[in-house]
């Protein structure tokens, strides 16, 4: 009886250094690799999100820009055209003194672009 109690010891002990064995050289390592790739797939996954919303602040800005585009003509009446100033200055001359008016303009050189303020003093009752 003394020797089946060696026998299975030695066969328990075996097991268990197999199991420990098969342990340390097969499954540690490869959760090791399952951790690292699932990692490397959420850092993925957030790069990917991150260019989906790229990509779609880039489709908003495109769609603005053409809605934009669409009203360039209507847009480009708001601004005094090149070579113009001196007309849109005579008009606004024109509409102050209709209305007793009295026009001020000042132009700041140091700003770029250059701004031009423009304030018109008077009386509403003139209306």
């Amino acid at each position: 009886m003394n020797s089946n109690k060696k026998k299975i010891a030695i066969i328990v002990s075996a097991f268990v250094i197999i199991i420990f064995i098969i342990e340390f050289f097969l499954v540690a390592p490869t959760l090791k690799e399952i951790k690292k790739i699932n990692n490397d797939i959420r850092i993925e996954a957030e790069m990917l999100e991150t260019k989906i919303q790229q990509g779609q602040f880039l489709k908003k800005v495109v769609q603005d820009f053409k809605s934009v585009e669409s009203r360039k003509n209507e847009i480009d009446t708001l601004f005094i055209q090149n070579g113009k100033e001196l007309e849109f200055i005579t008009q606004l001359e024109i509409i102050s003194q209709k209305y007793n008016l009295e026009p001020v303009f000042t132009k700041h050189l140091s700003q770029k672009p250059c701004r031009f303020p423009l304030k018109l003093k008077g009386v509403l009752s003139n209306y």
